[in-house]
């Protein structure tokens, strides 16, 4: 293991959440540890599962922090409100109904153009509220380098 990240295989990399991330009354993005490292003019496919509580007033909004010119397309969604071809480079709106356990699966590919850096999930309430918003240990993200 290197930075939570399984390197068995250069073309196939894992993060996954260690412990619970919070967010309470703030529509702020915060990094939840979910951290791909990525090289400059690769095409990569995330399948990202996420684990989550929150309410029907707070959902949750996620967002891909991706190296400088990438591009991140959402091309399904399981879970929340499904939507195909989303640019999951601004934040992303996960509306929920019910105050329980959540699950979100989603695939995403990312071209990163000519920047190496890091693909980083971030997260916040959509709607800031007095309610504890918790992306739960076990989240990950699974990447597979395309070319």
């Amino acid at each position: 293991m290197l930075n939570n990240v399984a390197v068995e295989d250069a073309r196939l990399k894992k993060a996954s959440l260690a412990s619970n991330k919070t967010v309470n009354n703030s529509v702020v993005l915060v990094d939840t540890d979910l951290v791909i490292p990525v090289y400059a003019n690769e095409l990569w496919m995330l399948e990202i599962n996420l684990f989550y509580t929150t309410n029907g007033t707070a959902d949750l909004d996620i967002k891909l922090d991706v190296p400088a010119g990438a591009t991140a397309r959402m091309v399904n969604a399981f879970g929340g409100v499904a939507a195909a071809e989303t640019d999951l480079t601004t934040e992303y709106w996960i509306a929920t109904t019910i105050a329980a356990a959540q699950t979100f699966r989603i695939t995403v590919i990312i071209d990163t153009a000519a920047a190496a850096g890091n693909i980083t999930l971030q997260f916040a309430q959509h709607t800031a509220t007095v309610v504890d918003t918790i992306v739960k240990a076990g989240s990950s993200i699974t990447a597979i380098r395309v070319s």
